[in-house]
């Protein structure tokens, strides 16, 4: 089974399918209260990471169900416009896409909390 989850910035929305052979179910909300232009998402078990993109910043929750517990900012104010987001869980590390400058700056470790919380 493949799943696809993907940002809505207008309506302020994550939603995520499944991938059936070359088809996809209808898309199921995941949440949208409490999100302020999401873009990029990174899941892993039931943590989940996500951009702000007109923040700008990072945040971490727990998945549960169609809600997102435990938000909190991991990073802000040091990159614009982020996009993309992944999360190295081995070196403790973030890495984002900036959409203006078309790069993928060096990685960051959040400073408040020094290393990503692997759920």
């Amino acid at each position: 089974m493949s799943l696809i989850l993907f940002a809505n910035l207008n309506t302020n929305s994550l939603f995520i399918t499944r991938l059936i052979g070359t088809e996809t179910e209808p898309c199921l909300l995941v949440i949208n209260s409490g999100l302020q232009s999401p873009a990029g998402i990174f899941i892993h078990n039931d943590t989940i990471y996500w951009t702000n993109f007109y923040g700008p910043s990072a945040f971490v929750g727990t998945l549960s169900g169609r809600t997102i517990l435990n938000q909190r900012q991991l990073v802000g104010g040091i990159f614009q416009f982020p996009n993309g987001i992944s999360v190295d869980h081995v070196n403790h590390k973030i890495y984002w896409a900036n959409q203006d400058e078309d790069i993928i700056p060096p990685p960051v470790i959040p400073p408040l909390v020094g290393r990503i919380y692997v759920a």
